[in-house]
């Protein structure tokens, strides 16, 4: 899996002597992407880790929950080359997935134990960056107490994928998602007030001295960038000996979200093979967010989606019998709620079937039943979601 993209400020670029010092930042566990502000050194990536700053002591793990979100994904449909670098072009289709946290790996929350081994990854493999910020970490909830703690985001498996875009005969869709919100006026701000590492000379209205809309094909010692970039969070043995860069997750599809504007943006990443689609070929290129932006005036949002494939459920979690309730439109065209059971669980499409009281049925991924289930441990979150 990939963590989520984050945003990072880029500080000065670093020789390989080490000089300077910069940083750029990546992950990846379940799908995902990450921005930090950083100058020219090395780091990796990951979705939501922005600005790594290394701690002796991770934060708590957040509090474990349940968050189903959805997100508005734009075709895939620019000819000749494909945003996403599959073969096959895609519809706009809406992806609902979990944005909560569960220790089991589900859930596009990335906790602060793995936020900080992702950095360590960066800072080893890429060290022509160092990170000055990072962007997009939230405030949740800790676990075992009321107060607060820090969680960045990764990719996760989408809930729809496995049966809605199907059923609705959307082809080459998505199997993972997450969704990454940078509030920049606020950052903006909140560095002023910090002088985190920002130059003396600096305008109050742009503290970490980025030249936005700027294009540059090479960077040299001193450059000052916003980089996303993405590391895989899950490595075999085998992985773990190789060297560890920033790595977009298989058919990735990614977009910004800025005011009332939205835009495909294309990267630098793995092409579908024609002679075998199984197979993604190519070099992959952190994504350098300081030429698309014209400034730090709005909030924006990344919205990515990937065919990388994420959590896999090997035995059947919830019982046959199982009783789950639903909203459905009536008869009379209004809203109600339906109560149904778990049929039966297909082990080899991962699905259970669930049949309702008007005797309709629909297949439904372990996560999606997780949200309908009656008895389900948190009752109250559950019927919110319901």
């Amino acid at each position: 899996t990939h963590p989520a993209p984050s945003d990072s400020i880029y500080g000065n670029r670093q020789n390989l002597g080490g000089v300077d010092s910069s940083s750029s930042m990546d992950n990846k566990g379940t799908s995902g992407a990450s921005k930090a502000l950083s100058s020219s050194q090395a780091s990796s990536n990951i979705l939501s880790h922005a600005g790594i700053a290394l701690a002796t002591t991770a934060l708590p793990p957040p509090v474990t929950h349940l968050s189903v979100r959805s997100i508005e994904i734009l075709p895939d449909n620019h000819c000749p080359a494909l945003a996403s670098a599959s073969l096959k072009p895609r519809d706009s289709c809406t992806l609902s997935y979990d944005a909560g946290f569960n220790f089991n790996g589900s859930g596009s929350c990335l906790d602060e134990k793995t936020f900080i081994d992702v950095g360590e990854r960066l800072e080893r493999w890429d060290p022509y960056w160092k990170i000055v910020q990072e962007f997009g970490r939230q405030d949740v909830r800790a676990a075992g107490g009321r107060r607060k703690t820090k969680a960045s985001t990764r990719t996760t498996t989408c809930l729809s994928a496995s049966y809605e875009l199907r059923k609705n005969n959307v082809e080459n869709f998505p199997t993972s998602c997450a969704m990454v919100t940078v509030d920049l006026p606020s950052e903006c701000i909140r560095a002023q007030l910090s002088n985190i590492d920002a130059p003396s000379h600096a305008a109050n209205d742009n503290p970490w001295e980025l030249k936005w809309g700027e294009r540059i094909t090479t960077y040299k010692t001193g450059d000052r960038r916003l980089l996303l970039r993405m590391l895989p969070l899950k490595r075999s043995e085998k992985e773990k000996k190789r060297g560890d860069t920033h790595l977009w997750p298989i058919g990735t599809f990614l977009q910004i979200s800025r005011g009332t504007q939205q835009q495909v943006l294309h990267l630098a990443q793995r092409q579908q093979q024609s002679h075998d689609p199984r197979l993604w070929k190519g070099m992959c290129h952190p994504l350098d967010m300081t030429t698309i932006l014209p400034d730090a005036n709005f909030p924006i949002s990344l919205e990515i989606c990937t065919k990388e494939v994420i959590e896999k459920v090997d035995t059947a979690k919830y019982k046959v019998g199982a009783p789950v309730i639903k909203k459905f439109e009536g008869n009379d065209g209004k809203m109600r709620p339906f109560s149904g059971t778990v049929k039966r669980y297909d082990d080899k499409y991962k699905l259970y079937q669930v049949v309702y009281e008007d005797g309709d049925a629909e297949e439904l991924t372990g996560q999606e039943v997780a949200s309908i289930l009656v008895n389900s441990a948190d009752k109250e979150e559950g019927k919110l979601l319901q």
